[in-house]
């Protein structure tokens, strides 16, 4: 009943990581810069 629900908030989840990754290697590169 819940499961996409579920999925929905498994992909918010994941794109948060892929985001906060993002921003870890933009902040490592300005470092270098």
């Amino acid at each position: 009943f819940n499961a996409g629900v579920g999925r929905e908030e498994q992909g918010a989840q994941e794109g948060g990581i892929d985001h906060a990754r993002i921003l870890h290697m933009i902040r490592a590169k300005h470092k270098q810069g």
